[in-house]
């Protein structure tokens, strides 16, 4: 009999899989990041499409099974409307595209998920959504134990490619 979960996380990405399949990303509170099926979740009907938007804080009652985890019902928490302008949906995607990265799977991480939260309330109420960024990356990398040897954002990124291995797309912050 499949285990059921109720989870509270952030959308980091999803990716289609099959007709109306697809394969969440999700940096839970309980669970930190983990990958989810939300089965039909691209047809016309589907009342949980809207709340898994990527970016999206959202309440999900997962089913655990031998193959892995399957959203049941999601409700959403926070859309962060206030985030969707283009000039901070940049740093949005540049910190969760990080966080997908960098942390492991299904290894609970309180402090980072509340450091993330902080982040995205800060960068919505600012109007220097730079240094608030600036801040949270650098929060992060330490929080996870990563050495830092710069300190403006350009060498902060710099040491972010080289621990996750990864060419950041800077592009959505630079403009």
């Amino acid at each position: 009999m499949p285990r059921q979960l109720k989870v509270e996380g952030f959308v980091l990405k999803k990716k289609r899989i099959l007709n109306a399949d697809t394969i969440l990303t999700i940096f839970t509170k309980e669970m930190g990041k983990m990958s989810a099926v939300a089965k039909g979740v691209r047809t016309m009907n589907s009342r949980r499409a809207a709340h898994l938007q990527t970016g999206n804080l959202v309440a999900i009652e997962l089913s655990e099974t031998g193959s892995g985890f399957y959203v049941g019902s999601s409700s959403l928490k926070s859309g962060f409307l206030t985030l969707r302008t283009e000039a901070l949906q940049g740093y949005v995607y540049l910190a969760l595209f990080i966080l997908d990265k960098i942390l492991p799977p299904q290894q609970q991480e309180l402090r980072i998920y509340e450091l993330t939260r902080r982040f995205v309330v800060s960068l919505s109420q600012t109007t220097t959504p730079k240094a608030v960024f600036q801040d949270y990356i650098q929060n992060l990398m330490q929080t996870l134990g990563y050495y830092l040897s710069g300190s403006n954002l350009e060498s902060l990124l710099d040491d972010v490619e080289k621990n996750i291995e990864v060419r950041l797309p800077r592009h959505v912050i630079i403009g």
